[in-house]
Order: structure tokens, then sequence, then C-alpha cells
């Protein structure tokens, strides 16, 4: 019996695809057989019946043969047909429909260099080629600085992108760039006449360049940098869900955190070596 509602995954679909073309040639190459031997025996038939007036065969006698050669050519017929029958012996030989058999080599059919079968209905991620432009974030930030510095206007989505495609060459949509500059972080804040400008927040902006000038000191005066993360457990942490049948609203959360754990690692980097403290 075939296998019903059962997704063929990438290997399941390969291998049926390999017995498809093994069944394939297998078949072709019997088939030529066949054909060359019944070409022998219509041969042969001939032949019989050329002779058929002399002495050494009667009339009954090649009625006889001709009636075995008849149902001979029956079977041989039924056997090519059955072998002619690819896609069926290939679903009674991996116990899938005869509907998968086909979509498999549709899709084999399909693929014009190399043939390579996927899982139906797997969900894949997919690369944003229009957001993912790292190398250029530096240039949007320029251009939005510039907007308020040099040419003293409101930087708008709109005047950003047309901007862009000017000096970068930018092939995306509005609803892109403003993903982009959102990831920048920018945002969008009313000015003193209440109207909507894209600024960077002020507090990103200052952690950053404070960031940055101590880290070049730092290197300028061969300083190791060590770079440190911290977590903390509340002792009176508790869980926001709990099992219950409706009856009863189980266990009341602590207001008070009560003490607190803190977690601190610590690293830097030595040539090529993460060495943690």
């Amino acid at each position: 019996m075939p296998r019903t509602n059962t997704v063929l995954k990438r290997q399941a679909r390969k291998m049926v695809y390999d017995v498809n073309c093994f069944l394939k040639r297998e078949s072709n190459e019997l088939i030529d057989s066949l054909k060359q031997i019944q070409s022998e025996i219509d041969e042969a038939t001939n032949t019989l019946f050329s002779h058929s007036d002399s002495n050494i065969v009667n009339l009954s006698q090649i009625r006889q043969t001709a009636e075995i050669i008849k149902a001979g050519n029956i079977k041989f017929n039924s056997m090519i047909s059955e072998l002619g029958k690819i896609q069926k012996r290939t679903a009674e030989s991996t116990k899938t429909s005869i509907a998968s058999v086909r979509n498999i080599s549709n899709q084999a059919k399909s693929s014009d260099l190399i043939t390579v079968f996927r899982t139906p209905g797997k969900t894949r991620s997919r690369t944003k080629p229009v957001t993912n432009i790292d190398n250029f974030d530096q240039v949007i930030k320029r251009t939005v600085h510039n907007f308020h510095k040099t040419n003293n206007e409101l930087p708008t989505i709109g005047k950003l992108k047309k901007q862009l495609e000017d000096d970068i060459n930018f092939k995306g949509l509005e609803r892109s760039l403003r993903r982009i500059v959102k990831s920048l972080g920018f945002r969008w804040k009313n000015t003193e006449n209440n109207r909507k400008v894209l600024i960077e927040t002020s507090n990103i902006r200052l952690q950053r360049i404070e960031y940055l000038r101590k880290i070049k000191q730092y290197r300028q005066e061969g300083k190791p940098i060590v770079y440190t993360d911290e977590s903390c457990v509340d002792s009176s942490h508790s869980s926001s869900k709990a099992w219950t049948d409706g009856t009863t609203k189980g266990l009341k959360k602590p207001i008070s955190k009560g003490q607190r754990l803190s977690l601190s690692t610590q690293g830097l980097i030595l040539g090529l070596y993460l060495m943690r403290c």
C-alpha cells in the first residue's frame, strides 16, 4: 500500500528519483532485447510459411506453429506494455503514490544543470538584499546628517530615497529604506513647529562617540581591552504562569525582588585567542 498524507523529505525524493531512473534504463534495455527477439521470431515465421508447399512441413504443423507464435506475440506485447509503465513500477517499488513519482520526475525535468530536491512546505530563511546593506550604513547616516547641516532641510523618507538613488544607486522601496534607518538608530520626533523629522537619538549617539574615543585612547596606549558581561537573578524570581484548573489562581507573585545574584564574566583578545578572566 502506498503511503498517504506523508511528506517526502529531500533524501526520500532523491531515492525515488534514482529508482525511477534505474527502472527506466532497465526497461529500455529489456524492451530493445524483446523487440530483437520478436524480430527474429517474425523472420523465422516468414521462412516457415515460405516452405509450406514442401513435403517436410504439413499444413497442420504450420497452423499449430502459427497459434504458438500468435500467443507468444501477445505475451511479448503485454510484457513490453508493463515495462513501459515506469512510474507505476517506481511507485510499487518505493511504496509511494504515482502522483508523487510524477511530481518528482517533473521537478527533476525542470532543473537544467543539477537536480536538487527540496522538502515541500519547509520554511526557509530568505535574505533581504535591499535591507542587508551593512557596507553603506555610514553613507546613509552621513546623508541624513547632511540634510540637517549642509542642506538645512528636514529629511523625509522620500527625499532620502531620492538622494541615495543619486549617491549610491539605491534600488529599494521606501518601506525598505524606512526599515534600514530605524535599524541604524534613527527615530521620528517632533520639531519646534510640531513637524516630524528623522533624527538619531542623542543618547545612542553620545554613547557611541564616548565609546569610540576611549577605545582609540586605550589602543594608542597599548592597554588590553577587557570586555564584560553581567547577568542578574533575583532571589524571589518566580514564573509568571502556573498550571491551574480555573478554581484557584495559584501562588501569588512576590512584589519585592529581594536579594539579587549577579553573574559577571570578562574576556580579552590576545592575538588570535579569546582569553576569559
